[in-house]
């Protein structure tokens, strides 16, 4: 059979047409913000200030992540967590490496500043998230 043949059967191309395909598109239109939302409402990893030359294992292979966030993150005792937007007001510039911590001193309170140097981010599970590439955590 011919499709102008069937068409022309039940009436050719009407209104009735013209509502359902403009529905059918609306729907399939607005169901791709639901499937893209994943990208925008993905994981967010553990993360902390970045603060090199300390979380470098090269530099510092001696200290471990828990030593790190003790030697520069400030502990909230309240939430029993470590503050995840702000590191210690160090001058991470004079760390010289091979286990010498002198540029951390804890005679003293450094105050606290905002992660200036990026984050550092749990690669446990995700390597890579929206969150992560883009840095879309604090402030952000």
């Amino acid at each position: 059979m011919d499709f102008e043949k069937i068409q022309n059967e039940i009436g050719g191309f009407s209104r009735y047409q013209v509502v359902v395909i403009t529905t059918v598109a609306w729907l399939a239109f607005s169901a791709g913000f639901g499937t893209q939302s994943a990208v925008f409402i993905s994981a967010i990893p553990k993360y902390r200030c970045a603060v090199p030359p300390i979380d470098d294992p090269d530099v510092y292979p001696s200290l471990g992540e828990s030593d790190i966030k003790n030697y520069t993150i400030p502990y909230d005792t309240a939430t029993a967590e470590y503050d995840s937007c702000n590191r210690y007001d160090y001058n991470l510039s004079s760390c010289q490496g091979d286990g010498d911590l002198s540029c951390v001193t804890f005679d003293e309170d450094p105050g606290t500043i905002p992660c200036d140097q990026g984050y550092h981010y749990d690669q446990t599970y995700y390597k890579e998230t929206t969150r992560t590439q883009w840095d879309l955590v604090c402030e952000r």
